[in-house]
Formats: C-alpha cells, structure tokens, sequence
C-alpha cells in the first residue's frame, strides 16, 4: 500500500507527539549466592547454611555478618523502585546495618579472611520482630545499574553489640517463599495504539503539488 508522502508525514507527526502513558511491571530476582561469615572461625565456609547468622561482639572475635547477590543482568529495563526482603527467624535486638558491595566473591569460599571489605553503608534498619524484613535499596540498584554492574552483593551486620544472633533464612531452605530475594518495579513505556493505526487515512485530503 503505497501512501501519498505529505499523509505520511503528517502521520509521523501524529506519533512523534503522541501521549505517552506507563505500565508498571515487576521481577522478583531470587538470591544468587548466600553465605555468612563467623569471626570466630576464620577459615571456615559457612555457604551451605540453611540458616544466615549476624552478630557482633565486643571484641569482634563472634562477629557474624551476611552476604545476599543478586544478578542484575536479569533486569532489562531501568529499575524504578527495588525492595530487598528477607525472611527473620530470630527478633533482632538492635539495629541491623545494610551495606553494598560490587565485589566479586564465591559463596564456596568466602570465609571471615576473604570477606568484602569494599562495602558501602545502604541504610540503617531498626530493631524488629521475627517475619519478613524489607528494605527500600532503590537508590543502591539505580546507581548500580547506572554503573553497569552485573552482580550487586547486599551486606548485613549488627549496628550495636548484641547479645542474641540474628538468623536469616538462606537460599538453600526448602520452601521458596522464606528465600533472599530482590523485587524490582518498573515504568514501562506504552503508546495510545490508536495513534499508530492507519485505520481511517483515506479520511485525509492530501493536494497533490
């Protein structure tokens, strides 16, 4: 079908200023690698735990912290929100502190003398209860996607000392839904499809030049 040029043009004037409206859309990435780190044990891997331990000691020597990575390359399209959730087992007794690293690492052999050290502090959560902590790291995933990274690690340590341990359950726990996992929104782009239907051209009167 073969068009007169001034329809066409007048056509892609139509689309270029086209509204615009946005669809929200969601993808929930589970944990890629999970593991924690005992300051007690110093050489030994915990990355088969069913159960992610946090603490922190006076004297650092019980310290515990916990590692979650999340694959972003899973992610096509710019984040517009991103919640980190985890499932609590045991109450926290003080405030947890979560922190970022874009470090590589391998949830086999990660031990308290290869832990992250290049870390940035996320936020600071308050004590809770036992369910489902969740954490707004929208501005942690948007940078980290901004600065093409691939693998982004979440770190959870102990803010103050504590006397009980934090448990956090791993991604190697049976049931699915207890599992680390990232859940990220997005705008999704989407024109009027009437805009981009020819449905009715012959309407138009063109003169001819």
């Amino acid at each position: 079908m073969n068009l007169p040029k001034p329809l066409i043009a007048a056509i892609l004037v139509i689309q270029a200023f086209a509204p615009v409206a946005f669809a929200q859309s969601n993808l929930t990435l589970p944990v890629k690698q999970a593991a924690h780190i005992n300051g007690r044990e110093k050489q030994t891997n915990f990355g088969d735990a069913n159960i992610l331990e946090i603490k922190k000691s006076k004297t650092g020597k019980q310290d515990r912290i916990c590692f979650l990575q999340f694959d972003l390359s899973k992610s096509k399209s710019a984040v517009e929100s991103a919640v980190l959730e985890c499932t609590i087992r045991k109450p926290t007794t003080t405030p947890m502190l979560i922190g970022a690293s874009q470090s590589d690492w391998r949830e086999s052999r990660i031990t308290w003398d290869r832990r992250l050290t290049k870390v940035a502090l996320v936020t600071r959560v308050p004590a809770m209860g036992g369910g489902n902590l969740l954490v707004d790291v929208t501005d942690t995933v948007k940078k980290a996607q901004k600065a093409n990274v691939k693998l982004l690690t979440f770190v959870l340590s102990a803010a103050e000392v504590t006397k009980k341990t934090f448990e956090i359950v791993s991604d190697e726990s049976r049931v699915s839904q207890e599992r680390p996992r990232l859940m990220l929104s997005f705008k999704r782009e989407r024109r009027d499809s009437n805009v981009h239907s020819l449905h009715g051209y012959r309407k138009w009167k063109v003169r001819r030049h």
